[in-house]
């Protein structure tokens, strides 16, 4: 399937089977269940596998839409987790993460792919429609914390096969190739004002950057 033939949608409670049915029974990764950022460290080691799935079906079924979900047909292939930034606890807590001017802010915290769909460069454009998302509900500015290197996700958490963000055509199997969790913590954010969605000014050791969404397939 072509990639303009995918469909994005925010996960609701109408589509919570196909989220679990995607995660699979390790919740993507390791248990994770995309609460990574949403727990103390020591919360996420007591709460990996059923916990974090329960608190995740809790989140969805409140009303919140923490994500976009990605469709070939009828079948889910992929996930963007996006939200406002102070929705996500381990980020508003973070010292490397620490809050930049800027009102409504959102955040883009993990990237799952189906094994099948991985290298076709779904990502790229699950990102854009993350985006428009964001836009939509009123987000100005969109972070992303992408790792500095190869995936480095703890001991505790799998690790992932494909390259780190800005690899070529290696899509990162689950969030640990996007959000930098492990090997020191993140190093880089990147963000985006939502009205110019194709551009995204890096904040890395205070030196900022520009960089353009093209061509970075993953």
């Amino acid at each position: 399937m072509a990639l303009s033939d995918l469909t994005f949608v925010p996960l609701t409670p109408a589509r919570w089977a196909d989220f679990e049915n995607l995660f699979g029974e390790r919740g993507a990764c390791g248990g994770c269940w995309c609460m990574w950022w949403h727990r103390t460290r020591a919360e996420f080691e007591e709460s990996k596998g059923e916990a974090n799935r329960r608190a995740m079906c809790a989140r969805v079924s409140g009303g919140e839409e923490p994500g976009i979900l990605a469709y070939a047909g009828r079948t889910p292939v992929g996930w963007c987790a996006i939200g406002p930034r102070d929705g996500y606890p381990a980020i508003v807590a973070s010292r490397a993460l620490r809050q930049v001017p800027g009102d409504d802010v959102w955040s883009v915290t993990c990237f799952f792919v189906h094994r099948t769909y991985r290298g076709t460069g779904i990502s790229v454009v699950l990102l854009r429609a993350a985006i428009e998302h964001a836009r939509k509900h009123g987000a100005r500015v969109i972070e992303g914390y992408p790792s500095p290197g190869p995936a480095c996700a703890p001991p505790s958490i799998a690790p992932a096969s494909g390259r780190s963000f800005g690899g070529r055509r290696r899509a990162p199997p689950c969030a640990c190739s996007w959000n930098g969790r492990g090997g020191g913590g993140p190093r880089r954010r990147a963000r985006m004002r939502a009205t110019r969605p194709e551009t995204i000014e890096e904040d890395e050791a205070c030196r900022p950057a520009t960089r353009t969404l093209a061509g970075r397939g993953i």
